[in-house]
């Protein structure tokens, strides 16, 4: 393989070397170091549609997610927000994910685990418009085509300060979602 600046390098050579460790490559000298959050997003094998990391940054800030924290998503994807969100709450903290795509939450599980976080993640191929089973959740987290119809189930799982926030991409869909909400305690 050719890379920019660097010359004709076969990555496959790396196997095998230690992160912190220094090689060269030509006559440059280049740090095997341990791939950051942001790269192991975008290494993702992507079956669906992610949440770019951008967007997993304003969500773990608005909604203070941090380590320890229990939190529920719906719509796992490709995983791309669930890492962010592994990531957020480990090493005392876990992600449960709800989808109604056994193909989707394999694919995703399967980029966690590439990633290490797959222990800091708890699936189910429920539905979340028909209900949450778990309580005091830390926040609730919906990447659905429906929001609105799991602000119920989000207000009742929530513990009181819980946060709970909806990714749709068409202002319908927000509009739909507010109105569920202002019906609610939130």
């Amino acid at each position: 393989d050719k890379f920019k600046s660097v010359g004709v390098f076969n990555p496959a050579e790396l196997i095998g070397k230690k992160y912190g460790q220094q090689i060269k490559i030509g006559n440059k000298q280049f740090w095997i170091l341990t791939p950051s959050v942001k790269d192991k997003l975008q290494a993702l094998k992507r079956q669906a549609q992610i949440i770019l990391p951008r967007d997993s940054a304003h969500i773990i800030m608005n909604c203070s997610i941090e380590s320890g924290f229990c939190v529920l998503e719906a719509g796992i994807g490709s995983g791309s927000l669930t890492i962010a969100l592994a990531n957020a709450v480990a090493l005392k903290g876990k992600v449960i994910s709800y989808d109604n795509r056994q193909d989707f939450i394999d694919h995703a599980m399967r980029n966690l685990k590439m990633v290490g976080l797959d222990k800091y993640v708890k699936t189910k191929l429920k539905d979340v418009t028909i209900g949450i089973d778990e309580k005091e959740l830390d926040a609730v987290i919906l990447d659905i085509p429906n929001p609105w119809a799991a602000v119920a189930h989000s207000f009742n799982a929530l513990r009181v300060g819980g946060y709970l926030c909806t990714y749709s991409p068409l202002i319908s869909q927000v509009e739909n979602t507010i109105k569920e909400i202002k019906k609610h305690n939130f």
